[in-house]
Parts: structure tokens; C-alpha cells; sequence
């Protein structure tokens, strides 16, 4: 029979719950509901409840005509097993889910405890408090074996596999300790080991590489062979860790005010209060939750190598602490974080891929690890294409260099990007047939060499990568006098002085001739001067002839409209 409680009723019920000290037995069930109970051993009247995994939507499946206590959900959330004095010993029950149909289980009336439903619904393990030993029988009832007896055997939890059972025994020591055994009680092994301090309520993660448990009031978390020891709580005690397949513990704290169920991501982030009922704590737990389902998603595939990309990991629904979904790849040419976290009360997290250049299009396997529940997608990586050539200057004077530039969409492969190189036209700009983009590089530049033309002509230059070509054009203009100098400005009538001329670039092919004409009749020049082919200089005399006072004339160099001139003193 299932009641639904009133708001008013559910406070009655919490105040009962402080008045007895009672401590409530939780599991959390595939449909994303927690059965838990308001008794412990010895309390003579107790109930089973669900609630939402937020702590509402309270409903009490049995009365308290007797003890219902130590409720775990079959591995397929359709069944509850419970503890129940309802038929005057102790004995296991189950029920379905919404609280129908109980069933006896066992009927030797002998009180027990802590049962724990293998994850193939086909074997309970369980501790039987009159002496001390820990059992295991059919999900039936049937073929009850006592596995182990050494001393003050608890709490036992079947790993996910169904392998190994960890369990809590004092054995030889003055303490209590962490032990895993085989299924069938064979090669016992000791995990915890300070000799000193209490060690109990361990709990399996869901894929059986690690165990949470609880050591002097606080939770920690070790690997299945008892190393890497890591401690999550730091505050209050805490106790009864739940480690679920959504990926948070559930465990109970007096932090705050009063006893509470909180929950917590498996790396300790994200401690999260679910009840305000000083009355629940949880006690002896098994959490059976399957994994949630997530997808992995590329945010562009294919990509080029050498480009940032980025992907989602998606679950079904949100939790209240974050998820740290474990990446991975298959590939050299991937780069990614470790974890992609999945916020607190989202559903979706994001993660960054960097890639490296490749040679040829190459297939990365991406996956996602939640608590062993692993997703994948491929990833293809194409090479790099030629994004775009330019230069600087576009306009240049025959003879001066000039830069190319060149961008790769992506990266350049190991052994770098060769890319094939030409001149539309050698006679006015030429350079290297081919050019290496470095390794792990998108940009690279080239030189090109001008040469000097007759008149002002185009060059187109191209680059040609992976049958990619860009093109871009270089003006060469003809070259005219840049600068007159003489070797001596002032000189005495009679003296030869020597003077030079200075292009702007290279004359073209068939040299250039500049005219020279001086504006005083005692400075005489050359009528022309010859610059050679693909020169920028030439020098010529100036004869000067004696003067009675000091005279200046006027030197002149000139192609067409461009003049350049040049001072010369005389003195007597």
C-alpha cells in the first residue's frame, strides 16, 4: 500500500525520527528515486520511503507496524530488497517498487543486516550480526552460503563485476579495516592499514577501479588495490558513502544543522545539501543507479589539422554537482584536457581539441569516459590548404626587394609544407621555384628580386600547395636618378672634381642614359652619362676653369621630367 504524505505529516514523522535517533537506510534507484528508512537496528518500529534524489516528493511505501529498515533497489530498479520484523524475527523481504507484493526472502528469523544485491540481481550478500559472519544466498532465498568468518565481518558490497566483495572486519587487529574477497570468500586482502584509526562502510565505484569509504568521521576514496588514497570531506562527521553511477556520492554529514543527506561529485567538488531533516541520515547504503547515458558531439568535422576545435559531452540529465567526464584520443595529432566538466546543474560540458598538422587526411578516435561508461566519435583531420599569398610592397622600383607572404588554413605536417613557387614574368621579378612553411607553422615568408626594366611592367607571383594556388601582383617601375653628389663642393677654379649619380633602382637591360648640363661656363660636364644595365650608380668629372672672384654654378642630372642638381663653388 503506498501513502503520499502531507506536508504536516512529513514534519510529525521528522520529529519522531530525532525523538528515536533513528538513522535512515538509503539507496537510490534506476528511475532516479532514493528508498531510504526512518529506523536502525534495534529501533521497533521503522518505515520505507522514496524521494526524489533533491530530497523531495516524499512517499512511505510500508506502515510501521513493524521494522522496515535497510532498503536497496535491484540492480533494475523494479524491486526493493528491505530488512523487516514484520513477521517477528529478522529476515529479508523484497517489494516492487511502489511497495507492493513483499516477499519473504528468508525464514530463520536470525537478525541481519547490510544486504547488498549483486549487479546481475542474482546473489545477495549480507552480514549476520549473531555471529559476526558474512553470508551470501540466491536472490530467491535459496542456497544461503557463510563466506567468511574472522572477526566482526560488515557491510559487505559486491564490486560491479561481481568478482570481489569489499567488506569491514577487526580480524587480528584492534581496529576496524577496509578487506576485499573473492566472490566465493577465498584470497581476502587487506586495504587499509593504519592500525589505528576506524575504516568502514566501503563502497564500490561503478566501474570497480576505486572504493569510497570512511575513515575517523570523514569520506575518502582509494583504487581497488588500496593506494592513492584521497580524502573528499573535511568538515563534520560524515558517514555511509554511496557511490552511483551518475557520478556523485551521496553520504551523510551533521554539518550545519543537524544530520543531512548530501551529495558530492567522486573528486570531493560541489558538497550540495539534499535534505533539511535533522532526522535522515543515511546508514549502510548500496547504490545500484545505472550509468547515465551521455553523447559525445563535434562542434565541426572534418577539420584542418592544426585548427582549435571543440566538442560536447551531453547526459540525459543534470545533477547538482559537476561531472568530470575523462577524454581521451587514439591519435599523435590531438591534443586535448583530461576532463571535460560537465557543470553543476547542466547537462552539457565543453571541451577544446587541438590539433596538429597532417601529411594526409587522418581519422582521431575521441572518447569520453564517465565512470567507465565510454562514448566515441571520429575526428578527421585534413591537411593544410593555402590560404592566401601577399606581398609588401606591391610597388617597388626595379632591383628592390620585395617580401611574399604566404598563411596556411592549418598547420604545415611534420617535414613542413613545400610549397612550388614562379614568376609570371623573370624579366621584371624572379625567385626560389619552392619554399618550407616550418613544421607547426601557418605563415612563412619568401624573398623576391626585382630586376631593372625599360619601362614600368607587372609580375604576377604564385605559390601552389597541395593544388591550392594564390597569386599576387608586383608593379616594377623604371628607375630614375635618386641623388647628384660631387666629391667637393668648393674647389679652386682650374681643378677637376669627380661626381656621381644615383638610381633609385636598377637601370633596365639596355642600361639608360641620363643628360648632364651645367648652367655656368666655367663648370663643364659630360652632355650624357651611361648607366650600365641593371646598375644603380655611375660617376663622371667635372672640369672647372679659373675664375678672378667666387662664382657657383648649378650641376643637373635629368631623365625626362626627373632632375636632380648639385651646387659647385669656385674660388680664385
Amino acid at each position: 500500500m503506498v501513502y503520499r504524505l502531507p506536508f504536516s505529516a512529513r514534519l510529525i514523522m521528522l520529529g519522531l525520527i530525532m525523538a528515536l535517533l533513528t538513522l535512515p537506510v538509503l539507496s537510490v534507484a534506476q528511475h532516479g528515486r532514493v528508498v531510504f528508512s526512518d529506523g536502525w537496528r534495534g529501533t521497533p518500529k521503522a518505515a520505507i520511503y522514496t524521494m526524489n534524489p533533491d530530497g523531495s516528493d516524499i512517499v512511505r511505501l510500508t506502515d510501521r507496524n513493524s521494522a522496515d529498515d535497510w532498503p536497496t533497489w535491484s540492480p533494475d530498479g523494479s524491486k526493493i530488497l528491505f530488512r523487516s520484523t514484520r513477521s517477528g524475527g529478522f529476515d529479508f523481504y523484497t517489494m516492487n517498487a511502489d511497495g507492493s507484493n513483499p516477499t519473504r526472502l528468508t525464514f530463520d528469523g536470525q537478525e541481519k543486516g547490510s544486504p547488498d544485491w549483486s549487479s546481475d540481481g542474482s546473489r545477495i550478500v549480507f552480514q549476520n550480526f549473531a555471529d559476526r559472519n558474512i553470508y551470501a544466498m540466491n536472490a530467491d532465498g535459496s542456497n544461503m552460503v557463510n563466506l567468511i568468518g574472522v572477526g566482526a565481518d560488515a557491510n559487505p558490497r559486491w564490486s560491479p563485476d561481481g568478482a570481489r566483495i569489499a567488506f569491514t572486519a577487526y580480524y587480528a587487529h584492534a581496529n576496524q579495516e577496509i578487506y576485499t574477497m573473492n566472490a566465493d570468500g577465498s584470497n581476502v586482502t587487506r586495504l587499509t592499514k593504519t592500525g589505528q584509526v576506524f575504516d568502514g562502510y566501503a563502497t564500490w565505484s561503478p566501474d570497480g577501479t576505486k572504493i569510497a569509504w570512511v575513515r575517523s568521521d570523514q569520506v575518502y576514496t582509494m583504487n581497488a588495490d588500496g593506494s592513492a588514497i584521497t580524502r573528499l570531506t573535511s568538515t563534520g562527521s560524515n558517514y555511509y558513502p554511496l557511490w552511483g553511477r551518475t557520478g556523485e556520492i551521496m553520504f551523510s554529514s551533521n554539518r550545519g544543522s543537524g544530520w543531512g543527506i548530501y551529495v558530492m561529485s567522486a573528486l570531493g567538488f560541489d558538497q550540495v545539501r539534499l535534505t533539511n531533516d535533522p532526522g535522515i541520515m543515511g546508514n549502510m547504503w548500496s547504490w545500484h543507479s545505472p550509468a547515465v547515458p551521455h553523447s559525445i558531439a563535434l562542434s565541426s568535422n572534418p577539420v584542418v589539422g592544426g585548427v582549435v576545435t571543440s566538442g560536447t559531452v551531453t547526459f540525459q540529465a543534470a545533477s547538482v554537482t559537476r561531472r568530470h567526464v575523462r577524454m581521451s584520443d587514439n591519435s599523435d595529432y590531438v591534443l586535448m584536457s583530461t576532463y571535460c566538466i560537465v557543470p553543476a546543474n547542466l547537462a552539457t560540458g565543453t571541451f577544446k581539441i587541438w590539433t596538429y598538422g597532417v601529411a594526409t587526411t587522418t581519422i582521431a578516435t575521441i572518447s569520453a569516459d564517465f565512470l567507465g561508461t565510454v562514448q566515441t566519435t571520429n575526428l578527421t583531420l585534413t591537411p593544410a590548404t593555402l590560404q592566401i599569398l601577399w606581398l609588401y610592397p606591391t610597388a617597388v622600383v626595379g632591383g628592390n626587394p620585395v617580401m611574399g607572404n604566404v598563411r596556411l588554413i592549418g598547420k604545415a605536417p611534420a617535414g613542413g609544407a613545400t610549397l612550388a613557387l614562379s614568376s609570371s614574368n623573370t624579366t621584371a621579378a624572379n625567385l626560389a621555384p619552392s619554399m618550407v612553411i616550418p613544421w607547426g607553422a601557418s605563415l612563412a615568408q619568401f624573398p623576391i628580386n626585382t630586376l631593372g626594366v625599360h619601362a614600368n611592367s607587372n609580375a604576377v607571383i604564385s605559390a601552389t600547395y597541395a593544388g591550392v594556388t594564390r597569386t599576387a601582383v608586383i608593379s616594377v617601375r623604371i628607375a630614375t636618378p635618386y641623388r647628384l653628389e660631387l666629391g667637393s663642393y668648393a674647389v679652386k677654379g682650374g681643378t677637376p672634381v669627380v661626381a656621381w649619380v644615383t638610381m633609385t633602382g636598377l637601370a633596365g637591360p639596355a642600361g639608360r642614359t641620363l643628360v648632364l648640363s651645367s648652367n655656368h661656363p666655367k663648370i663643364v660636364v659630360p652632355p650624357t652619362l651611361y648607366i650600365p644595365p641593371q646598375q644603380d650608380f655611375r660617376g663622371f668629372w667635372v672640369q672647372t676653369q679659373t675664375v678672378t672672384s667666387s662664382t657657383s654654378g648649378t650641376i643637373t642630372v635629368s631623365q625626362g621630367s626627373i632632375t636632380r642638381t648639385a651646387t659647385l663653388t669656385l674660388t680664385p
